[in-house]
């Protein structure tokens, strides 16, 4: 029995999928609204260093975005980390909101520069270019057709797969295709690794200042597809959730939430939970997130009245409305009657001739489980159940045993009123011979 666990524990990790991640290798939110950093919230740790004074200033995505130019030297130092070296090897994206107040220095006012190796820049005040300049002999290059507005926020990207085309750089303006002229490069491509990125200038000579705000710079090293670009540049808020109401009887320290989903043009990414005291209260915190139309909210006061609101939001972070406020009450306290689920999913992770190794699934419980009573016995079809240990987790590991013996075992969930659940499934296990070790 304990070989047949193993096997399949084996094949379920042999099976289970291998993940990458696809999101971005850079991405300045801009949300701190002052300081003289800003953090990479693609976890990579490219945090930038505000050079010569950008302003914080309101931005178009969340509340803070950086504004360029005044004076011409300003920018952010990003640095040159592992993450940013040498991004387009096997293509890459930039995308970020500007509002642009002028060409910026030299006509040219950089977006991002990567110490000239590569570089999105304003090419003219009513266009982008995008330049490679990392070949022996000439760059790759491409501008974009007209379409960007000054003094207005718009969703800018430029794409390029990493090959030697200056055709294959392609640009959207609010998520529309905005290619104009190319040129090819030649030479080999050389390395940029030891080269730091700037935001808002070229730092080498810190002539080529962006002129006005940008906010949400991402970078990533892959080409993102039409619909990904779509979704960034989307300025439409999904609707208001409807129907908030309470799920289920409220406890004295916990209400459930549940509300109809709202709607968007792209889709709903999740909902932020919002919160205060008091019956009449006004003064709403954000409390939890939710990916679903449930919430629970625990932790709480007995005898209290708490109001809630839920909002939308879509993969471009845009906030929709609020829904309806809701009021609901905890429970008087009193003592915990209710006992903990029964724990399910029994069953042997690991074994050896001498010891079993046994996990389950956690239960539930409207205070909190605080133990999982333990019992065994031995001997085949044995019913004289003993108890061995308390671990206060979802797993054991059960020693000293004897070769070739069959084992069974139950367990049930203890909270710290001393309520006990159910018992789970009996689990049947027989040690293997000697000293032989299944792994799973």
């Amino acid at each position: 029995m304990l070989r047949a666990a193993c096997a399949l524990a084996l094949l379920i990790t042999l099976t289970a999928p291998a993940w990458s991640g696809t999101g971005p290798v850079a991405y300045w939110k801009f949300d701190e609204g002052s300081g003289t950093t800003t953090a990479d919230a693609s976890g990579n740790g490219n945090t930038g260093t505000l050079v010569n004074g950008p302003s914080w200033v309101t931005g178009r995505v969340a509340p803070n975005a950086l504004s360029f130019g005044s004076p011409t030297s300003t920018y952010v130092n990003a640095g040159h980390g592992t993450s940013l070296a040498n991004v387009y090897t096997a293509g890459m994206t930039v995308s970020a909101w500007i509002k642009p107040t002028g060409a910026g220095g030299g006509g040219r006012g950089r977006i991002v520069d990567k110490d000239d190796a590569w570089f999105f820049n304003m090419n003219s005040t009513n266009a982008l270019g995008f330049t490679v300049d990392q070949y022996a002999t000439a760059p790759a290059t491409r501008v974009s057709g007209t379409g960007i507005t000054l003094n207005t926020w718009q969703h800018v990207v430029v794409t390029w797969d990493g090959t030697p085309h200056g055709s294959t750089i392609h640009f959207y303006i609010n998520g529309v295709a905005s290619d104009g002229a190319a040129t090819d490069p030649s030479g080999a491509l050389s390395d940029d690794s030891a080269l730091s990125l700037s935001i808002g200038n070229r730092s080498a000579d810190l002539a080529r200042t962006f002129s006005g705000a940008i906010d949400d710079l991402r970078v990533y090293n892959r080409v993102l597809t039409a619909t990904e670009i779509t979704a960034l540049a989307d300025s439409t808020p999904p609707g208001a959730p409807s129907g908030l109401a309470v799920s289920g009887t409220p406890t004295s320290s916990q209400i459930n939430l549940t509300w109809t989903a709202a709607t968007d043009n792209v889709g709903v990414t999740g909902y932020l939970i919002e919160r205060c005291t008091g019956a009449t209260c006004s003064n709403f915190a954000q409390v939890g997130t939710s990916s679903g139309t449930t919430f629970s909210d625990s932790g709480l006061t007995a005898s209290t009245t708490y109001r809630y609101r839920v909002r939308a939001t879509d993969a471009n972070t845009n906030l929709g409305p609020y829904s309806a406020v809701l009021n609901a009450t905890t429970a008087a306290s009193g003592p915990d009657t209710q006992p903990p689920t029964a724990p399910t999913g029994l069953l042997v992770t690991n074994g050896t001739s001498t010891e079993i190794d046994l996990a389950w699934t956690a239960s539930t419980d409207n205070v909190g489980v605080t133990a999982y009573p333990l019992e065994r016995c031995q001997g085949d079809g044995c019913s004289n159940f003993a108890q061995i240990g308390a671990p206060t987790g979802p797993s054991y590991n059960d020693t000293g045993l004897i070769a070739n013996t069959p084992y069974s075992y139950r367990v049930r969930a203890k909270d710290a009123a001393n309520n006990l659940s159910g018992y789970s499934n009996i689990l049947n296990v027989v040690t293997p011979v000697g000293t032989g070790t299944c792994h799973p």
